[in-house]
């Protein structure tokens, strides 16, 4: 491609209105010699900038850089420049980068995102400038030509016409959740809680999974932090047998005490526009199937009634004993702004999770480390607050495919069945086909995920499905699952993975020993579904070392 300015570099800049630099907003940017790549900055050279905003980053506008001036110096007697705007255009309003432009900015050399001043080649500036509905300047017709064909326009949320939409309300929501958390010093990527969103809006009950020590409890308490919502911790004991410490008993003077569950449900009842969140830790260190039986099964009686969604009550009338102080409780079910979230390890002193549950629940697996990613480098003043968002975020399209009646979804949900039929073809070999709720969840996840295929784009929304819905069924030494799970990775694959099939295919005909394709790894782009295809090779590591794998040791 040829050269599309007369410098061989643009930049990104960083407005501080809020520090000790003094910017003129729209008119010249200050900066001084202690900045890292400052002697950038020159005239003629092309910028787009961008502001912190409630702990994202988001582009403000581009322009060109004119005269340059000294300054004068700081209190240390450092020196200080000043450079005159040529031109800058305002963007009509702050966007928010997506993460694949945040990849593309942070793989540029010598990247650092606390610097204020950032280099990026002259493509990647003319791609930030369209986000705003700009267009790059003194390209010659060549130069646009040869730029249209290595940049096309951005797809996704697009208009019939071809200009990019304003972000949803809803994909700006998930970004300032995010920024909140990072703020905090915790790390999860923006699609892992694009990921929570969209399970907790599809079905109020969702597991955390994963390695003790990766902020599996601390995910639903700064999500719902930073959304202005109500959390309860309860710690699961393992003495818990049934379902008496969340939804009540009767005492030995035969009063009704209501549990910890019931009680929360309660003061959710009262605060119908706020979002509610009840959180299970160590969920498995007793038996879930004897203590949580009765809510999952109230879970499953959600239904619309007068355009809420309800449930049935969680205590049957015979369980009050005609107390008259404990009758309020009858009229108590599971309120559509409540959502249940468990946290789980798997080790020696938890149980495991029978497919009863895993059906009705969604599975979410945090098990990936960075050691380098430490705490935010933010003062305290200026970490971001939360903000009180609305409960119509969290509401379903639908419970069921037989609600909605959108066109658009209805054809996102033909893909994801035909993934899923794809998959029971091989599930089917052992009996561990999905069913029709795992259908019609899966369909609807990938359908709350286009609200935000800005964030959470289609193709990661059903790598999540198939970790949360189709592996955790698998488990076991049976030399069938080793059939599976290579079809199930062949199914993760992209088309110009051929020489990675034909490994696959040389291990099913027994040509090849499973150890030998293991030891062979394509890179990420080769998969379509790398998540599901990273924890598919541990499992069949597992089997082929052990004799018996699982999704969850």
């Amino acid at each position: 491609m040829m050269p599309i300015t007369s410098f061989e570099y643009c930049l990104i800049i960083r407005s501080n209105p809020d520090s000790n630099w003094q910017d003129a907003e729209g008119q010249s940017y200050q900066y001084g010699q202690t900045v890292p790549r400052y002697t950038r900055i020159q005239p003629g050279v092309r910028f787009v900038m961008d502001r912190r905003e409630g702990g994202n980053v988001v582009l403000v506008g581009h322009g060109e850089f004119g005269t340059i001036e000294d300054d004068g110096v700081d209190k240390n007697r450092r020196r200080r420049y000043r450079a005159h705007f040529k031109e800058f255009i305002p963007f009509p309003e702050p966007y928010p980068l997506t993460s694949d432009l945040r990849a593309q900015i942070s793989a540029q050399p010598g990247f650092n995102q606390q610097h204020s001043i950032r280099e990026i080649p002259p493509e990647l500036h003319a791609e930030l400038v369209a986000l705003g509905g700009g267009q790059v300047h003194n390209f010659t017709p060549e130069q646009s030509q040869a730029l249209a064909s290595e940049w096309p326009e951005p797809s996704g949320l697009n208009s019939p016409q071809g200009g990019v939409t304003s972000v949803s309300a809803t994909s700006e929501a998930i970004r300032m959740v995010h920024g909140y958390i990072s703020a905090r010093g915790f790390h999860f990527t923006l699609p892992q809680v694009a990921a929570f969103y969209c399970a907790l809006r599809t079905k109020p009950f969702v597991i955390l999974a994963g390695i003790s020590g990766t902020g599996k409890t601390r995910l639903p308490r700064l999500f719902t932090e930073a959304i202005g919502a109500k959390l309860r911790l309860e710690a699961v004991r393992p003495d818990w047998a049934d379902s008496a410490d969340l939804i009540g008993y009767r005492d030995l003077k035969e009063n009704f005490r209501p549990g910890r569950l019931l009680g929360f449900a309660g003061e959710a009842t009262k605060s119908p526009a706020r979002p509610h969140v009840f959180v299970l830790d160590e969920m498995n260190l007793a038996r879930v199937e004897h203590y949580l039986a009765d809510v999952l099964s109230k879970i499953e009686s959600r239904r619309r009634e007068d355009g809420k969604v309800v449930t049935d009550q969680l205590v049957a009338p015979e369980e009050l004993n005609d107390d008259p102080l404990a009758a309020k409780w009858h009229e108590i079910g599971l309120p559509e702004n409540l959502f249940i979230v468990g946290t789980v390890n798997m080790d020696e002193t938890t149980h495991g999770f029978s497919r009863k549950v895993l059906d009705r629940a969604f599975t979410l697996e945090f098990s990936e480390v960075d050691l380098h990613q430490f705490g935010s480098n933010l003062e305290p003043d200026a970490l971001p607050t939360g903000s009180v968002v609305s409960l119509e975020l969290f509401k379903p399209l639908a419970l069921t495919l037989s609600e909605l009646t959108d066109e658009p979804h209805w054809e996102t949900c033909m893909r994801v069945i035909d993934l899923l039929a794809r998959v029971n073809r091989s599930l089917q070999k052992a009996q561990l086909q999905v069913g029709y709720r795992v259908r019609d969840e899966a369909c609807l996840f990938v359908c709350h995920a286009s609200t935000i295929s800005d964030v959470f784009p289609e193709n990661t929304a059903l790598d999540y499905v198939l970790c949360a819905k189709v592996l955790p069924r698998i488990h076991g030494g049976a030399a069938t699952l080793q059939e599976i799970m290579l079809d199930l990775l062949e199914l993760t694959l992209r088309n110009n993975s051929a020489e990675y099939r034909s490994l696959i295919a040389e291990v099913r005909s027994g040509d090849q020993q499973l150890s030998y394709l293991l030891r062979h790894t394509p890179g990420l782009d080769s998969f379509r579904y790398p998540q599901t295809a990273a924890k598919l090779r541990i499992m069949l590591e597992r089997l082929d070392r052990d004799g018996y794998t699982s999704y969850w040791l």
